[in-house]
């Protein structure tokens, strides 16, 4: 199979069978082009889907899901997976806060950013992986990182946000805006356990604000 992917139909839903070959930022970027380019024929709908033809991280998996919904009017609420039907309402916190860096032209980075390395965007840019100290990633569009960000981050968009799960003492640039971001933990409703959210940092009137990304949508 020489194509990214091909898709067919099953019943309430769609499957997957991706290229085992390709570079994942490739593969993640033709499917966003191809659904993109087929919204229309989709309509809005909510549907199921699966994946075969090769193994994918629970990140990766997210991310494809993800390129499906922002590029279609396709919501999915379900992933099959062989005999097991799982709900993405229960797979995590990602809630979608990396949605903006997954448009048909943005850079996917697989892995983590070790410190000394840069990685740098023309559009937006995905992390799929932790920026570690001193490690720095940079895009004129927004940042999104699915791990831990210890390095640095900026956007030279002033309207983007630097996005993380976690944000450890990173040095954050919006805009001509930087400062230091740190998140803490919470207390979980039972007190159980301790509980780190995703964050999104914008700029306004001079000074960065961090916003939980479920407030966000």
């Amino acid at each position: 199979m020489t194509d990214s992917c091909v898709i067919k139909s099953m019943p309430h839903g769609i499957a997957l069978t991706l290229n085992p070959d390709m570079p994942f930022t490739e593969l993640c970027t033709d499917v966003c082009r191809k659904f993109y380019e087929s919204r229309d024929f989709f309509g809005q709908t909510i549907l199921t889907i699966s994946f075969s033809g090769r193994e994918l991280s629970p990140e990766e998996e997210e991310a494809l899901v993800e390129a499906v919904e922002l590029n279609t009017d396709i919501k999915i609420r379900l992933i099959y997976d062989g005999d097991e039907l799982r709900d993405r309402q229960t797979i995590g916190d990602a809630d979608r806060f990396y949605a903006e860096a997954k448009s048909i032209n943005a850079r996917i980075h697989k892995g983590n950013v070790k410190s000394g390395q840069t990685v740098t965007s023309t559009s937006s840019l995905l992390v799929l992986g932790d920026v570690e100290e001193g490690g720095k990633v940079s895009a004129a569009g927004s940042v999104t990182v699915m791990g831990t960000l210890s390095g640095s981050a900026e956007t030279k968009d002033g309207k983007s946000f630097v996005a993380a799960a976690v944000f450890d003492n990173a040095a954050v640039t919006v805009g001509t805006v930087s400062g230091d971001i740190a998140t803490r933990p919470k207390k979980s409703l039972f007190g159980k356990k301790n509980v780190v959210r995703p964050v999104a940092v914008r700029a306004e009137n001079g000074e960065l604000l961090a916003d939980e990304v479920a407030e966000m949508q």
